[in-house]
């Protein structure tokens, strides 16, 4: 468990998914993020690519937040929102205005192939922008399969 000093840092849950005869549960992480949506209580839930070599989670400026998941071959797993508070709970924001800038902070939405041949993928869901970059072509069913486990909620 995290501690509650910000966004990334507080209030994630990552606990192993429970075996099961899905692949992609098993090639997982589970992620749980509650947070607060005005005065609505909320819960982030995805399930991250298994084997990454690090976190690292980024304060912009402007309350924007990123957490990054780094794997060996040189993919990327992000989750990234606009933070308003946090305290007593992170609370986010998803004006209009503020997904629009933070979908150009993290590159656009959509899909696509990069000059190497890898992959990226950059989705909006509920005021998070949820995608990955630089992904070989043999793990891009994984990593689109993750990005289609978001879910956000009571």
């Amino acid at each position: 468990m995290f501690t509650r000093t910000s966004f990334f840092t507080c209030l994630f849950f990552v606990t192993l998914a429970g075996g099961s005869s899905c692949s992609l549960v098993a090639q997982s992480h589970r992620l749980e993020h509650d947070y607060d949506e005005g005065s609505k209580e909320r819960r982030l839930i995805v399930k991250v690519p298994d084997g990454y070599l690090s976190e690292n989670h980024q304060k912009l400026e402007e309350g924007y937040m990123v957490r990054t998941f780094h794997y060996p071959d040189g993919a990327s797993f992000f989750i990234a929102c606009k933070e308003i508070s946090t305290y007593p709970v992170p609370t986010i924001e998803k004006s209009a205005d503020v997904m629009t800038a933070l979908l150009a902070r993290m590159g656009g939405e959509g899909v696509g192939t990069s000059a190497e041949g890898t992959h990226w993928r950059r989705t909006l869901k509920d005021g998070f922008v949820v995608g990955f970059s630089d992904v070989d072509p043999k793990r891009l069913d994984l990593f689109n399969k993750s990005v289609k486990t978001v879910k956000c909620g009571k």
